[in-house]
């Protein structure tokens, strides 16, 4: 088979090199994402809202069905 007379073929160390360095930027930009702590708080204040709600959720079904009986006694009481 004939190469394509069209645009010239990179050589082995050109495209080496450009990986090489593609390689590199993607460590950089994950070395910094790292150490940046602004995405860790995000994620620290969600967990945090996320248990809070789950704690709310419990005491209401909880508590909900304990004062739903204690509305209907003294309305009970109320009334007679």
């Amino acid at each position: 088979m004939s190469k394509s007379a069209g645009a010239p073929q990179p050589t082995c160390s050109v495209v080496i090199t450009y990986l090489t360095q593609q390689r590199c930027q993607m460590v950089k930009h994950i070395v910094r994402f790292m150490r940046e702590e602004d995405g860790t708080t995000a994620v620290e204040y969600g967990l945090m809202i996320a248990l809070i709600s789950a704690a709310l959720v419990a005491s209401v079904l909880l508590l909900g069905t304990n004062l739903g009986t204690q509305f209907t006694t003294i309305a009970g009481f109320v009334a007679s």
